[in-house]
């Protein structure tokens, strides 16, 4: 079953987070519960989730954001983080939770995501669904020092 998540899923969907970063090799996860819920579920909330359970076990989960694109004028969704445990992989699973995200989509018009170039099973999972690299777009981002320099 996929839902749209609840407070009662914060601690599970931030152990998937966790282990989501542990398998790409990423620095540690500093994002704490409080900003999980805020995001989520705060008045000013940014984000949504689905949780996949099976019976009344939670296995995986979908973080995603509305998005617009000013030159198309279409709305969006861009998924952020897709998580499945790996016991239940190659399972089509993650294959219904994008299903399910289509359906939000196809309602705004786009779904889009970035997936590590070093994340192989990833690659081949979202081409295999028909998604379509863009090679024209580079992703930048400002961090910390570079950010506050910029401010100065």
């Amino acid at each position: 079953m996929i839902r749209p998540a609840t407070p009662d899923d914060l601690a599970t969907i931030d152990r998937f987070i966790r282990a989501l970063a542990a398998e790409e090799g990423l620095p540690a996860v500093t994002a704490t519960l409080d900003d999980l819920e805020a995001a989520l579920f705060g008045p000013t909330s940014l984000a949504a989730a689905l949780v996949v359970q099976v019976g009344t076990v939670r296995v995986g989960f979908a973080l995603y954001y509305p998005k617009y694109g000013t030159v198309s004028g279409r709305r969006g969704i861009h998924l952020e983080d897709l998580y499945v445990t790996p016991e239940l992989r190659n399972q089509r699973v993650g294959e219904r939770v994008m299903t399910h995200l289509a359906r939000l989509a196809g309602e705004r018009g786009v779904l889009e995501w970035w997936v590590q170039h070093s994340n192989h099973a990833a690659l081949r999972f979202y081409q295999r669904l028909g998604g379509q690299e863009l090679a024209d777009i580079a992703v930048y981002r400002l961090e910390r020092d570079a950010l506050q320099e910029l401010v100065d």
